[in-house]
């Protein structure tokens, strides 16, 4: 017989002869009629068992509601067996929901706060590729270390002399400029590298903190106009530069000198640019073990 919860495969083998004949026409009749058998799966479950089922989950949920509608109580008279257990399980349930927002709270702050910690290193990158931006302008512009002492007191002509003059102060700034921008990096990474009182982010840090970026900022203006100024007045030396060298039999040891100092700032910017990346690189260390703390 076919039927059944499953798919019935039949294949009719006819032969060609005529001797077979009656047998082929009968084998294509009974493939015919097994074609035309369409079956309809069911799911093989007892219906009694799921009704059963059906109504059980029925009779919880009116005890639930029942529940709701008493307080959380229910009436002497109403049979609680099946559901002895379902008070714990509702207090169970607010208890975990109520941690579960305390918990959300917290990765919210805690969102927040990384955010924040985020920002501030960015604007320290930022001032940090501004300012090594500077000292390569500066080492492209090759202020020179001359003995602009010796020159004063060998030059005669007294432009020449305030405008070396004017050169000398302009070393001076460079190398206050190089100094402070030193001690910018070192203030950050001190800043950057704190305790676990950084984690929590109490009020006194977040204000410290705030000071710092405030204090770093109006540095970061004065030092761009400084600069400015600086590019004018290496304008100015270069001019006199071109003066000087027009004077070859007079000025050569000097110029000689000149291109010796220029070499000894470059190989000096170098060595300041390499303590800067260095700097750099702890500043990046320790905001991987900021990162790592939280």
């Amino acid at each position: 017989s076919l039927g059944g919860n499953s798919h019935t495969l039949m294949i009719a083998c006819v032969s060609p002869a005529d001797s077979n004949l009656e047998e082929t026409l009968n084998t294509l009749r009974y493939a015919d009629r097994a074609r035309k058998i369409k079956n309809k799966p069911v799911i093989n479950i007892d219906p009694q068992t799921a009704e059963l089922n059906h109504l059980k989950q029925q009779v919880q949920q009116l005890q639930v509601l029942l529940l709701q509608a008493h307080g959380g109580t229910l009436p002497r008279s109403i049979n609680v067996e099946p559901s002895e257990n379902l008070q714990s399980l509702m207090e169970k349930n607010q208890s975990l929901t109520d941690e579960n927002e305390k918990l959300s709270r917290g990765l919210s702050e805690a969102a927040g706060q990384t955010a924040q910690m985020l920002e501030r290193i960015i604007l320290t990158e930022q001032a940090n590729e501004k300012m090594n931006a500077k000292l390569e302008e500066l080492r492209q512009h090759a202020a020179c270390k001359l003995d602009l002492q010796k020159l004063v007191e060998t030059l005669e002509d007294q432009e020449l002399k305030e405008n070396v003059e004017i050169i000398r102060n302009l070393q001076q700034v460079i190398t206050q400029l190089s100094d402070e921008t030193v001690a910018c990096m070192t203030a950050a990474i001190d800043t950057a590298v704190e305790p676990e009182t950084q984690v929590e982010t109490s009020p006194e840090t977040s204000r410290s903190s705030d000071a710092f970026t405030t204090q770093h900022a109006l540095r970061q203006a004065q030092m761009s106009k400084e600069l400015i100024e600086l590019n004018k007045a290496l304008a100015l030396k270069e001019a006199l530069a071109k003066k000087m060298t027009q004077n070859d039999s007079q000025l050569q040891p000097i110029q000689f000198q000149y291109q010796d100092n220029i070499k000894n700032l470059e190989l000096e910017v170098i060595s300041l640019q390499k303590e800067k990346e260095e700097l750099v690189l702890e500043l990046q260390t320790a905001k991987k073990d900021v990162n790592q703390a939280k």
